[in-house]
């Protein structure tokens, strides 16, 4: 988690580097570190979801759902008022937008929910509980249509 907050915090620093420097020649270079980190956590992502397809053992969904858990808190904007410290810093929204501009961190999306809708069927209930923490603190209260008649069949 700590390597998560500093991939954070240190894509926010180039983040405003890149929009100060917005005129620099070099904004290939300035971009660099802040492509590479948004590219390591969606990796991490797609490694979440990979491990979490049905017939993965325990051990590795259950990993699975704890570096997911810890990339929610970590990288998104979702505030909590439960929490005194680690909150998500006031320009995250500024990160998402760049993030998902570039095809990156769709945390939120049909797959993601899916997948996670599946471990709730899941034969023990650790992974069923996680599955359902993350659903509930994290994911829109209403599911779209869609994954809502997805989830039905």
């Amino acid at each position: 988690k700590k390597a998560l907050v500093r991939l954070r915090d240190s894509s926010l620093a180039a983040l405003r580097r890149h929009v100060k420097n917005k005129e620099c020649s070099t904004e290939e270079d300035h971009q660099r570190p802040l492509v590479q980190a948004v590219d390591f956590v969606e990796w991490l992502l797609q490694l979440c979801a990979s491990s979490l397809t049905s017939g993965s053992n325990y051990q590795r969904q259950k990993s699975a759902l704890l570096l997911l858990a810890a990339i929610l808190e970590t990288c998104t904007d979702s505030w909590s008022p439960e929490r005194k410290k680690g909150q998500p810093p006031r320009n995250m929204a500024a990160l998402l937008t760049w993030a998902r501009s570039k095809g990156c961190w769709d945390f939120f999306s049909r797959g993601n929910i899916l997948m996670l809708l599946s471990c709730l069927q899941d034969s023990t209930n650790e992974i069923r509980e996680l599955a359902s923490e993350l659903l509930v603190s994290y994911f829109p209260a209403a599911f779209p249509e869609s994954i809502a008649m997805a989830a039905f069949e």
